[in-house]
């Protein structure tokens, strides 16, 4: 069961200029999540001294991942912002999220929230810079946060990247093409624990279409 309030503000301050902001709060009661259950090899009513230290050994015991609620309320809080600006033919944006979840401490359950605390993109452009040549440049950044899941446990370190595309209309060939580059720049990095990092990807499209002109 889910409760969940939220509030915002919206302003177009001029026809160039848009803001919007937000507020939310979720309840959720009976939350499924994970529970994490170890077993030592060990019975502790043959040896109770083994079976305790065996809990604390990966490879002495056995673990368990069964999902279950959570035995209180968990609770999803968060505020967002957007700025969109356009001027000459430009565009110019920027939006950002702050989200936070909290449990009781001491309610077993693992929730697999895995979302970063903080995320901010920022993009620039325009659609038409030439008579046939338009671009996009945008930037996108993530803060640090842990990862959970039934596979591995992990921290995701802060990452940012560069992207880039630029569009070209061929009117002699009834063509589009779009061109260009992602993670310009930037080391490899990754979103999710456990799995490659991402790199660079250099990406080329045409669209023909005899009627785009």
């Amino acid at each position: 069961i889910a409760h969940t309030f939220e509030t915002g503000y919206k302003r177009l301050f001029t026809k160039n200029f848009f803001l919007d902001l937000n507020y939310y709060i979720s309840l959720y009661e009976n939350f499924i999540g994970i529970r994490r259950l170890v077993k030592p090899r060990t019975s502790p009513t043959l040896d109770l001294y083994s079976a305790a230290t065996q809990v604390n050994n990966s490879a002495e015991n056995n673990r368990y991942l069964v999902y279950s609620n959570a035995e209180g309320l968990l609770a999803v809080h968060g505020a967002s912002f957007s700025l969109d600006y356009t001027s000459g033919g430009f565009i110019m944006g920027i939006n950002g999220t702050w989200t936070n979840l909290f449990k009781d401490s001491e309610d077993p359950i693992v929730p697999g929230f895995n979302t970063p605390p903080f995320k901010i993109n920022f993009e620039w452009g325009h659609r038409q810079l030439t008579e046939d040549l338009g671009f996009k440049m945008s930037f996108r950044f993530r803060t640090q946060h842990e990862w959970q899941s039934p596979f591995v446990d992990g921290v995701i370190d802060s990452y940012g990247h560069f992207d880039f595309q630029f569009n070209k209309d061929l009117p002699s060939l009834g063509s589009n093409l779009k061109f260009g580059v992602t993670n310009l720049g930037v080391e490899k990095y990754y979103n999710i624990y456990g799995v490659p990092s991402i790199g660079s990807i250099l990406f080329a499209t045409l669209t023909f279409d005899p009627n785009i002109f």
